[in-house]
């Protein structure tokens, strides 16, 4: 799109000391890097003007940038944690998730994928025990996966604010149709 925005806004595309080309949503990844908006058309504009292969000085195959087109649409709600991480109304790892559904903070329970059954139970346990409790949702990542994302290693997260909460659901039901 040509756009101007800050740094912390755009995802980097970096190809690896290996040669590999992925997202980095970290943009911490060893490598030299290009970056694009969140917006999916602005990715199909730099592939169809093969401007990641003129920056990154690599040729991409079809299979990579598909592969990209899926990771960036995973992106938008990976993207919204992360706001929600810095405003501070996300709760990350089992104590503090717990203690955010007990104070009743919590709107909104995202467990990972591989999280286990006794995790997930107990934390539809701790939300019936609430007057409202709040809505629980299994992300379509790994605990590896959110660790890449966020920085920090947890199976189960918090939302805190009911706006975050409802966009996060928004996000993960679009994509959810679009694989469906």
């Amino acid at each position: 799109c040509g756009g101007r925005f800050d740094k912390r806004d755009l995802v980097r595309v970096v190809r690896t000391p290996q040669g590999d080309v992925q997202l980095d949503l970290t943009g911490k990844m060893a490598g030299r890097g290009a970056y694009v908006c969140h917006d999916p058309a602005c990715l199909q504009k730099a592939r169809k003007k093969r401007a990641f292969e003129r920056a990154l000085e690599v040729t991409i195959s079809d299979a990579v940038y598909d592969r990209m087109e899926a990771e960036l649409n995973n992106a938008k709600w990976l993207s919204m944690l992360g706001l929600a991480r810095r405003a501070g109304k996300l709760a990350m790892g089992h104590d503090l998730a717990l203690q955010s559904v007990r104070d009743g903070k919590a709107q909104l329970v995202l467990t990972a994928r591989n999280a286990s059954p006794r995790l997930v139970r107990e934390f539809e346990t701790a939300g019936q025990k609430r007057a409202k409790a709040p809505r629980m949702r299994a992300l379509p990542c790994t605990i590896d996966e959110i660790h890449f994302a966020l920085g920090y290693r947890a199976g189960v997260l918090t939302v805190e604010d009911a706006g975050f909460a409802a966009r996060i659901e928004e996000l993960l039901q679009q994509e959810e149709k679009e694989w469906s």
